[in-house]
Formats: C-alpha cells, sequence, structure tokens
C-alpha cells in the first residue's frame, strides 16, 4: 500500500514539475515506477522514488544529467533546482 501511495504521489509531483516547465507527462506502463516527462524535442525527465530521495534525471541532446530531492520539496523548488542542472548542461556542450 505504502508503495502505490508513493507511486501516485510520485506521478501527482511529475505531472507539476512538468506543467510548471512547459512538458506534459508521457504515459507510462501500469506500475511502473519510473515517471516520464517530455520537455521539448531535446530534454526529458525521468522520475524515480527510492527511500527517502526523489532521484530525477535529465537528458538534453543526449547528455544526462541527475539529481536527488527530498518529496516534501515544493514542485516550484523542484523546477528551480532542474532549470539550474540543465543550465549548467547547456554550458558544458
Amino acid at each position: 500500500r505504502n508503495r502505490e501511495e508513493e507511486l501516485r504521489n510520485l506521478h501527482l509531483l511529475a505531472t507539476e514539475v512538468g506543467l510548471l516547465l512547459g512538458g506534459k507527462m508521457r504515459s507510462s506502463a501500469p506500475a511502473n515506477a519510473w515517471m516520464f516527462v517530455d520537455l521539448g524535442e531535446n530534454h526529458e525527465l525521468s522520475f524515480y522514488h527510492q527511500g527517502d530521495l526523489i532521484n530525477i534525471r535529465g537528458r538534453i541532446d543526449g547528455l544526462s544529467y541527475s539529481l536527488n530531492v527530498a518529496p516534501q520539496l515544493p514542485p516550484a523548488d523542484i523546477v528551480k533546482a532542474i532549470n539550474r542542472k540543465s543550465a549548467r548542461n547547456r554550458a558544458l556542450q
């Protein structure tokens, strides 16, 4: 039951973050622990709840990045962290 609730909350969080970033959720298989967000042709995110953290992995033009955030972090703060991390990746290209 706890895992189902975690997945439901993860889906809500990924949806909210996706909307704030101007992207959209991509459907995942039932009971899939990963949630995917498309932010455009060259940027995608995946969310995974593991232990006390949410692992967010992104890919911009084939370059990957990742960050871990607390589930209690507000979606707007998660968006800021994603923007900082993705901007840093773009600067490295």
